[in-house]
């Protein structure tokens, strides 16, 4: 437990104790954007999650986690939680994410078929929990990354009126959009496990649903097939 506090490391131990799982041996694993942190408990098919709930919104990934598998899809089991103390013991899907298994010749196609008819299985149920809607001032924020970062990158400046004008185009074409689906915001390679022990779309994994909202059934499709992180290629379009 080389990369945990020295302060954590004794209420680590007592959690993992309290678990029987004393002595077991965890690796980390290489974080993600966030300030989660993962550990890998050797033969154990577990992970040890440390995650700050305030930040990283932990009640709301169970919550999630849940739902999903209440409709027969693959979201880690929530083996047991200590939000005080930010411990969570969830279940390990291993390390094939799509990228890496596309990079053991594990067919593009047939990852992505069914990543897309997970989504369809979402789509297909009404919805039964409480998530925010995803309405137009979340989407502006996100357009607003454009004149943000893109034209600040390419040194072009714009005046308020211009941003304003901007604001108000989106506006109109955001508040048409229907809004009735369950959005996962994160569905891309990523973050999206291969598992080819389990049966059809429970074969894949799936993970980081925290920020999840009542959304257009568009968004996570375009996030899978337009991921800016690489190319999908036209066959599989």
């Amino acid at each position: 437990m080389s990369q945990i506090s020295k302060n954590n490391k004794k209420n680590i131990n007592t959690f993992l104790n309290e678990n029987n799982l004393a002595n077991c041996l965890i690796k980390p694993i290489p974080q993600d954007a966030s300030s989660r942190q993962y550990y890998r408990i050797h033969n154990k098919n577990l992970l040890l999650m440390i995650s700050n709930s305030d930040e990283n919104k932990n009640y709301e990934f169970i919550k999630v986690s849940k739902y999903l598998k209440s409709i027969g899809l693959s979201s880690p089991e929530i083996i047991k939680a200590d939000h005080e103390k930010g411990f969570f013991l969830i279940e390990d899907f291993g390390d094939l994410t799509f990228n890496k298994a596309m990079k053991n010749n594990i067919s593009e196609e047939l990852l992505y078929t069914n990543a897309i008819k997970c989504l369809s299985t979402i789509h297909n149920y009404n919805i039964k929990m409480n998530v925010p809607l995803y309405n137009y001032k979340y989407l502006i924020n996100e357009v607003n990354l454009f004149p943000e970062w893109y034209l600040k990158e390419i040194n072009i400046k714009i005046n308020d009126q211009i941003i304003q004008e901007w604001q108000e185009a989106w506006i109109k074409i955001l508040n048409k959009l229907n809004n009735n689906k369950l959005v996962l915001r994160d569905f891309h390679a990523d973050n999206l496990f291969w598992l080819p022990e389990r049966s059809n779309i429970r074969k894949i994994g799936l993970i980081d649903f925290q920020d999840a909202l009542i959304g257009n059934e568009a968004y996570d499709i375009s996030s899978l097939l337009e991921d800016v992180r690489r190319n999908v290629s036209k066959r599989t379009k």
